[in-house]
């Protein structure tokens, strides 16, 4: 791949007017470049498994990093396959042109993400205006702005979520047609389009087709005709103008440095030479705990719980304002409700509150003793602590709420409603755990208790639910990948996905 990157050019062009790196050699050994902003602004690379795909991502991506430097290009790389590929660009140092690293991502992320780069547009457009000009090329004549390049490998796995599909469709068919004003640029990537609901309108934006081998049925999707299916490793087929046979360059594409550390290296030193502005860099990986903070923004009145499934992974904070909004938590398994329940402890500490903490889960004490890691003297009998004034500034914690049958009666209910309704008044609040919401919905005997959740909990937060306990939450909820949880927030008709945060290191 060194033959491809001349030292003399290292972060020499400008992204003004178009991006144009070398990939590969044509049978003549004369360079193909992938090129985009000019009549190229999206591209579609397709390989079978072992077809060098994740190979030429690397080419490509580290050609982009060799001749643009970072307020030329930036790139957004978001992996949706088992790999981690892209992780080697957030290692020590990091690759300086990614504004984002996303592996395993989830289809959610993805369409945050998506939204998030159509509000980017948005802002480089009003930036425009007051240049009154149209596009990149002419806002470059007065200030600087960057290309921006999204790389998604497996890019079909968003669309395999039907409740998620017009979103995603509407997001991207935004940036196929507004991208190359506005200088943002789609490759996307995928070992096959068969069996894949893509509608063929996305497909008919993207000029840049690069085909790697595969079998006859993507060859003709890609490039209409099967001129691929007769490809090996490591050759491939680049075509600039939507497939048509007459723009096939058949290419030999180098390989990528299994280690390029002293590439990364190389880069950081130029831009810590070149005194640049550091890019606020986001990471996110799909299946990694996120680790608690040594510092909680957590106070009296207020739970900080881990960071929001998106691009922005801004705090995910949940506020006791009313006495409409105190907290039901579901979580069917024992474990995932002992992790919660220890972040939440852990949140209440460090507001200096104090917590009154009901257990009637028999399984509890045997998994996680209180008193030894909280200081905490679980109490059993819940109708005793509601008959004796609280202390101001205490958090009430019951667990569960399916054991609580003294809370399934009138006279329960009732004492409980009585609390609820003065809590937030004695900054006090209330967090009721159930293991089988389902189950409490469906009990016509629980109407006084069903009534209290409908008017007092008006928050509720969905941690490895099924799809029964979801929708008896709230109807249509999506389900959150493995690591994540729904904050439902009833009184807003909203919910939001989020990574809650792990005690463990």
């Amino acid at each position: 791949m060194k033959d491809l990157q001349r030292d003399k050019e290292f972060w020499t062009k400008s992204s003004q007017h178009e991006v144009s790196v070398p990939v590969g050699w044509d049978i003549n050994h004369k360079e193909v470049c992938f090129e985009i902003g000019n009549e190229q602004n999206h591209t579609l690379i397709c390989g079978r498994s072992g077809s060098g795909k994740s190979n030429f991502l690397h080419v490509l991506i580290q050609n982009l990093a060799f001749y643009y430097a970072p307020n030329e290009v930036q790139l957004f790389l978001l992996d949706y396959k088992e790999g981690v590929e892209f992780n080697a660009y957030v290692a020590d140092p990091a690759l300086e042109h990614a504004r984002l690293v996303s592996v395993a991502s989830s289809i959610s992320y993805g369409i945050t993400f998506l939204k998030w780069l159509c509000d980017e547009m948005e802002k480089r457009a009003d930036r425009f205006k007051r240049f009154n000009v149209k596009d990149l090329n002419n806002y470059r004549k007065h200030d600087e702005m960057p290309r921006l390049i999204v790389v998604v490998d497996e890019f079909q796995v968003l669309f395999g979520d039907n409740k998620s599909t017009k979103a995603v469709e509407g997001h991207l068919n935004t940036l196929l047609k507004k991208g190359r004003s506005y200088g943002v640029h789609l490759v996307l990537a995928t070992q096959t389009l068969c069996g894949t609901d893509i509608d063929s309108s996305f497909k008919a934006q993207i000029a840049n087709r690069i085909a790697l081998p595969m079998d006859a049925e993507d060859s003709s999707s890609v490039l209409g005709d099967d001129a691929a299916c007769e490809l090996v490793r490591p050759e491939g087929i680049f075509n600039n103008n939507g497939g048509n046979r007459k723009y096939h360059t058949k290419m030999s594409i180098p390989k990528a440095p299994d280690d390029f550390k002293s590439f990364l290296t190389k880069i950081h030193a130029e831009f810590n030479q070149r005194n640049l502005a550091p890019i606020d860099r986001k990471i996110y990986n799909g299946e990694t705990a996120l680790k608690m903070p040594n510092t909680l923004k957590a106070n009296e009145m207020r739970l900080h719980l881990g960071k929001t499934v998106d691009y922005e992974q801004k705090d995910l904070i949940v506020e006791f304002e009313s006495n409409e909004s105190h907290l039901l938590v579901v979580s069917q398994n024992l474990q995932d409700r002992i992790a919660l329940m220890k972040l939440l402890f852990q949140n209440i500490k460090s507001a200096n509150k104090e917590l009154v903490f009901c257990n009637k889960e028999k399984r509890l004490i045997r998994s996680f003793d209180a008193q030894k890691e909280y200081g905490i003297t679980p109490v059993e009998n819940i109708l005793s602590v509601l008959d004796t004034a609280m202390n101001p500034n205490s958090a009430l914690v019951i667990d569960n709420l399916n054991e609580s049958k003294e809370l399934h009666d009138k006279v329960g209910a009732e004492k409980l409603k009585s609390f609820l309704e003065k809590a937030i008044d004695n900054e006090q609040y209330c967090v009721i755990f159930a293991h089988d919401f389902r189950q409490i919905k469906t009990n016509y005997h629980f109407d006084k208790l069903k009534e209290l959740l409908n008017n007092h909990f008006k928050q509720c937060l969905a941690f490895r639910c099924n799809g029964e306990n979801l929708s008896a939450i709230k109807s249509d909820l999506p389900s959150p990948s493995k690591l994540n949880a729904l904050l439902i927030e009833l009184s807003k008709d909203s919910h939001t996905e989020f990574r809650p945060f792990s005690l463990q290191d």
